[in-house]
């Protein structure tokens, strides 16, 4: 376009946001280079005897690229002609960057739907194979039968707690949440998920401590029992096998805080903000563990809708991490109740 319009025998545009370099026209005195360099060292150049003329293209106080024309004819329009490519440049930027965004938009809304369908087709068969060995157990078998009975029983029913709770959190990564906010106590209802959640998985030594017998707080109970199972998922998850994991209950300053605790690896200072995004999984075990990406981010939207927090502690030591769920106490989340009815 600009060789079209100035006359100009080749032009050079070079985008630093993509190190890209666009020629336009065949060039003798190597255009191309000498457009780069002036990027680099941030200089305008004059070569009068070749022809040969380069404008760094500023936007503010930012050099986002250079542009090079050569065998141009009229010199003095150079100026202009580099106001015209740092606004072609910007523009291009800014189309780029909103194309990107409705991209990752519909990647993340497809994923979402994706697990969606996947964790509701799973229902119906594991549903049927419960019903199926339900009565099989009722038929005359072999202690040896009876046990494997069991096993497929219990690992069935294992299933089809993670098939739903997939679901549910599928659905809050896409929903506006709306808690239904009641009193109740927390320390009983802690020790009560923490209890359940071992009859799942016993690979781990697992301790539960309170610094106060009772604490009310105004939750809604489906959502916070998802949100503390998702903090017990990731501490066996990504902690060695008979390491511990601790969870305490503090109640303090009209906050209780329960801080789950596990002997992992710590998470590099790089990715400590980035694990609540949707999606995001960590470079170190992507590949190695299993799971959505969302089981972080939807425990802090869960935290969120009730006035608290969720936040990742970083207590300094080379073993261990701790996910702190802060929450208000009744006393203090009246007035936020009050907001959300």
């Amino acid at each position: 376009m600009f060789r079209d319009v100035l006359g100009s025998a080749a032009v050079c545009l070079f985008d630093a946001s993509t190190a890209e370099l666009g020629m336009d026209g065949i060039s003798q005195y190597d255009l191309a280079e000498r457009t780069r360099q002036a990027y680099i060292f941030g200089k305008d150049t004059d070569d009068a005897y070749h022809e040969v003329f380069v404008r760094c293209i500023r936007i503010g106080n930012a050099t986002t690229g250079a542009i090079g024309f050569e065998g141009l004819p009229d010199p003095e329009i150079i100026s202009a002609a580099s106001v015209l490519a740092a606004a072609a440049l910007e523009r291009a930027h800014t189309f780029r960057h909103a194309s990107y965004e409705t991209a990752a938009a519909h990647a993340e809304a497809f994923r979402a739907a994706i697990l969606d369908a996947l964790a509701h087709e799973f229902k119906t068969p594991l549903a049927t194979i419960l019903a199926v060995i339900g009565g099989i157990r009722e038929s005359r078998l072999e202690p040896a039968q009876v046990e494997m009975a069991e096993m497929i029983e219990f690992e069935v029913s294992r299933l089809s707690r993670l098939t739903t709770r997939l679901i549910r959190t599928a659905q809050l990564d896409r929903e506006d949440l709306r808690p239904r906010l009641k009193p109740m106590d927390i320390v009983p209802f802690v020790a009560g998920v923490v209890h359940r959640y071992m009859g799942q998985s016993q690979e781990r030594r697992v301790e539960v401590t309170s610094s106060c017998p009772s604490v009310e707080v105004p939750a809604d109970r489906q959502l916070l029992d998802l949100a503390l199972t998702q903090l017990l998922d990731n501490a066996f998850k990504y902690s060695p096998p008979a390491s511990d994991v601790t969870i305490r209950v503090q109640a303090e300053d009209g906050f209780v805080t329960t801080s789950v605790r596990n002997e992992g690896n710590p998470i590099a200072p790089d990715e400590r903000d980035r694990i609540f995004d949707r999606f995001y999984r960590g470079a170190r075990v992507r590949n190695l563990v299993s799971g959505t990406g969302l089981g972080l981010y939807v425990a802090r939207k869960i935290a969120a809708a009730h006035g608290g927090s969720l936040d990742l502690i970083n207590e300094g030591s080379p073993q261990g991490v701790v996910f702190c769920l802060k929450l208000p106490m009744s006393n203090h989340g009246s007035d936020y109740l009050s907001t959300r009815h």
